[in-house]
């Protein structure tokens, strides 16, 4: 019935709780794909014994990147149905169950459900439902922000070309910005599930929402590429510049910043883009006296 796919590079000391709840699902009839990305720890004595049941399959690979294993999993896939989960998040044993009771009664070709974001000391911080994206998609209410949040048919995903291998970050989000798109032309079901699903777990180590650099290069790659999709969407645009200009400032590409942050403002003027302007320009001006 459902595919899901698991990317991991070098996170030995996290993946098990990942892999555990998968095998720990009341819905038994899935398989579990995972990706190794060129690992250098020991991500594969840690999977091993996961390998005993056969649902579960292991691809070793060298390093290329989450997005392109993903793809890679999609490829060794036997179900209809597809999700992604990242190696250092979690699903509640109801994930799959609450996803195919939609399937088998709708004619969905999107689902997605809410997730809990908790803190590097297993606090619960945020819970995020779907909601609709007026800047984007109308009245769509949908989530495609983090893996195992959405699942989607394969035969779909194949059509879009899956996820963009050459994308430093917002992955999910951007695969979306093709996605969506297909399924409003030919009036395709989308539901959304009033429940949170996934556990996101917040940690210290290294993770690309975290990372400017790949934020930067993220956001203005997706600026690029889509400029037809956001020229149609002007909120969406002025919010991709303004993530390009914080970023590059924190990167300290200042004329880039300022470039993008003017952009910004010119493409949605708004109260807090004007101010954003005058935050970064301060901030610039004070490090450069001092």
């Amino acid at each position: 019935m459902i595919s899901i796919i698991i990317p991991t590079y070098n996170r030995a000391h996290l993946i098990s709780r990942a892999v555990d709840s998968v095998v720990n699902q009341t819905f038994k009839k899935w398989e579990l794909i995972i990706v190794d990305d060129g690992s250098t720890d020991n991500t594969k004595e840690i999977i091993q014994p996961f390998l005993s049941d056969n649902r579960i399959k292991l691809i070793e690979k060298e390093n290329t990147g989450a997005a392109h294993s993903r793809n890679i999993g999609v490829e060794k896939s036997n179900f209809e149905w597809l999700t992604f989960l990242d190696s250092d998040d979690e699903a509640k044993d109801n994930w799959l169950f609450e996803v195919t009771q939609l399937i088998q009664r709708t004619d969905a070709q999107l689902i997605s459900c809410g997730c809990e974001k908790y803190n590097h000391h297993g606090e619960l911080v945020e819970k995020k439902l779907p909601n609709k994206n007026t800047n984007l998609f109308g009245e769509v209410r949908y989530k495609m922000t983090n893996g195992g949040v959405f699942f989607l048919r394969k035969e779909d995903f194949l059509k879009i070309g899956g996820f963009d291998k050459d994308l430093k970050s917002g992955q999910h989000t951007e695969l979306s910005f093709r996605l969506i798109p297909l399924l409003q032309k030919r009036n395709a079901s989308i539901i959304a599930l009033e429940d949170c699903l996934i556990k996101v777990h917040m940690h210290k180590g290294e993770r690309i929402r975290t990372n400017p650099k790949m934020k930067y290069e993220g956001a203005f790659y997706s600026l690029t590429k889509h400029k037809a999709f956001f020229s149609e969407r002007p909120k969406a645009k002025a919010k991709y510049e303004a993530i390009v200009g914080v970023n590059a400032f924190k990167l300290k590409l200042y004329k880039v910043g300022f470039k993008n942050l003017i952009n910004s403002f010119i493409t949605k003027p708004t109260i807090n883009s004007f101010l954003r302007i005058l935050k970064y320009t301060f901030s610039y001006l004070f490090k450069k006296n001092n």
